[in-house]
């Protein structure tokens, strides 16, 4: 884990910049005794050393700090009096103005947790040697810096969380990393998994202790032990905690002391995130981000995630190998029903009847699909839980429990206003663009710039809105927001081509004083009417019976749609004493069964180009973040 500064990158580059001769560099490496190396941190690659960026195995030289570690990064003092200078206010040009923290001693207490039994007094004591109770004001600057004083003699005192602390400088000197292990072997991680109820498998001693007759069950392949809660007696009968184990109950050992939250917000620490192991990294990377690892392949590969990055992006990396498994299923009717569409590949020659039952049939096919997958792999899901653990630790919370006025009915109904209120917008603004411009191609690009805008927007807004409700656990938090980023960003991107589909053709109609005048402004010329044996024109039978379809019948269920749509200024409402059909020409016709036309309109065209423009987009616009 580690607390990192926003300027990391800039900070890291100008390191890069300072030490481009390579005698430079070989000088600093041979002082301070390390190879230089890179680790992969909340998107960025940081230069330290390899040393301090792997864990030791044992048998190294030192063998105190062969343990899972947690670094912490903050600003040296040096660095925030040149910060200071370079902001200082003037007033006057003479009298600087400096950040003054209000009553620092109640403040100091807020970020450490003097609750904890057994080490309040601690805190206490340690908060009072800096901080007096009758201090009323503090410059923030110095605030922090006896902050900091007081967090490592509490992280490191016996009566605190007795933990190790070494510390060492960035490359360019201006920022100091804080190496954080737990103090002692085997024996302090047992008493923090007693503590903090953590649960660890059983190993195949137990199994054989046990008397059964196979050993430890198989699943996949793979040992599948049960999870058992740490218990002194079960000690020999548990595996060895692994990185990731030690790595939570290190964050929980701190967080039992500090409130990592509050720390950010004061300026003390900043980020928070597992330091990184080089070389597991440099495995990590072979194995899967190598051209031909276009996906895990097997269980060793999901530990190598899953130890690194924890169990929610291990669960999506196990959730995208078996989705692109499960794709395979659809290949070949998708192939089918595609072929039907293109008349040279067409080998049944249906006609445009057949092809839309097609279509439906294929849709039947994939809402099936989908309901087995999703069944699937919730046993797959379930069964990668058991084996990691991840509901026996469920109540191992990292954030701890938030302060404040916590999500009540009327926060959570604000946020749902403002949720519908962005939706209706949405829609008004749509409905705009879709009668404004008369262009097909214009408007499919402008209801996907929309869609877009609107969906980006959203993601910004969605964030603040959860972060206000102010959830009191952090998985809440996250449920809450992927709940309203999913349902609101589903609906921007289906809206607008469900009102191509089954709105515009009504808002578009096209009405006249006679059915012949509008049976004449319908008719496309040039529109191919295929297999009917004759040519077909606006006063052809097959022509006119199409249209008589497609004509809107005041008093019924779509007049009653346009009524409601030109209440909310999306339409006008059907005009008296004459007939409107709707608003989709015929471009391509086959007869279908009884001897009608069936034919394929404008608006299905510009449907399908819509969705292609949204395909054709998100691509460019997922490219171009990776």
């Amino acid at each position: 884990m580690c607390f990192r500064i926003p300027c990391m990158a800039r900070e890291m580059n100008d390191a890069n910049q300072k030490l481009k001769e390579p005698q430079e560099l070989v000088r600093y490496t041979k002082a301070h005794k390390f190879d230089l190396g890179y680790v992969h941190a909340m998107g960025h690659e940081i230069k330290i050393d390899d040393a301090d960026a792997t864990v030791r195995h044992p048998g190294t030289d030192n063998a105190e700090f062969n343990k899972v570690e947690v670094i912490m990064v903050m600003k040296t003092t040096a660095q925030m009096e040149t910060e200071l200078r370079a902001s200082r206010k003037w007033c006057g040009g003479e009298t600087p103005q400096f950040e003054m923290i209000k009553d620092p001693y109640t403040e100091a207490l807020k970020l450490l947790n003097q609750e904890r039994q057994g080490i309040g007094d601690t805190i206490k004591s340690e908060v009072e040697k800096l901080i007096k109770k009758e201090t009323t004001e503090m410059r923030k600057d110095a605030y922090i810096k006896d902050m900091r004083t007081i967090l490592e003699k509490v992280l490191t005192a016996e009566t605190g969380a007795g933990m190790n602390i070494v510390k060492f400088p960035s490359i360019d000197e201006d920022m100091e990393f804080w190496k954080i292990s737990i103090r002692g072997d085997h024996e302090k991680h047992n008493m923090l998994a007693k503590k903090f109820g953590y649960s660890l498998p059983f190993n195949h001693k137990a199994y054989d202790t046990a008397g059964t007759k196979k050993g430890m069950p198989q699943l996949y392949g793979q040992d599948f032990a049960q999870f058992g809660l740490f218990d002194m007696e079960l000690n020999d009968y548990l595996e060895d905690p692994k990185d990731i184990d030690i790595l939570r109950l290190c964050m929980q050992e701190i967080q039992s002391v500090a409130d990592i939250d509050l720390m950010k917000k004061a300026g003390v620490v900043t980020k928070c995130f597992p330091g990184a192991k080089y070389k597991e990294v440099q495995k990590l990377h072979d194995q899967i981000t190598s051209c031909g690892a276009w996906r895990p392949t097997g269980g060793a590969e999901y530990r190598l995630i899953r130890d690194y990055f924890g169990e929610e992006v291990g669960f999506f990396f196990r959730f995208y190998a078996f989705y692109i498994n499960g794709l395979f299923v659809l290949v070949l009717p998708a192939l089918i029903v595609t072929t039907f569409q293109f008349p040279s590949l067409n080998v049944f020659d249906l006609n445009y009847e057949w092809q839309n039952i097609s279509k439906v049939l294929f849709g039947l096919f994939l809402a099936v699909w989908a309901t087995f997958f999703q069944r699937f792999f919730a046993f797959t899901a379930n069964a990668e839980g058991e084996r990691w653990g991840a509901f026996e630790n469920a109540n191992i919370e990292v954030t701890p429990m938030r302060t404040g006025e916590h999500a009540g009915p009327c926060r959570a109904q604000l946020g749902n206003a403002v949720m519908l209120i962005y939706m209706v917008v949405f829609v008004a603004v749509v409905m705009k663009v879709v009668l404004g411009v008369s262009d097909p191609n214009m408007r499919s690009y402008a209801t996907t710039a929309c869609t877009f805008a609107f969906s980006f927007t959203w993601g910004k807004i969605a964030p603040k809105l959860t972060e206000f409700e102010n959830h009191r656990r952090r998985e809440r938090e996250v449920n809450a927001l992927a709940k309203r980023l999913t349902f609101v960003k589903l609906f921007l991107f289906l809206f607008p081509l469900f009102n191509l589909a089954f709105v515009a053709p009504f808002a578009r109609r096209i009405c006249e004083d006679s059915f012949e005048e509008v049976a004449a402004k319908v008719f496309v010329p040039g529109s191919k009417w295929n297999h009917f044996g004759e040519e077909v024109n606006v006063t052809s039978q097959y022509f006119t019976h199409w249209v008589h379809k497609k004509t809107i019948q005041k008093g019924h269920g779509s007049a009653k749609v346009l009524n409601v749509l030109s209440s909310m200024q999306l339409s006008t409402p059907l005009p008296e004493n004459k007939v409107c059909v709707q608003g989709c020409k015929p471009v391509r016709c086959d007869p279908d069964s009884e001897g009608h036309a069936s034919c394929l309109t404008d608006c299905y065209g510009e449907l399908q180009f819509s969705l292609a423009t949204l395909f054709v987009t998100h691509v460019a616009c997922t490219a171009s973040f990776i």
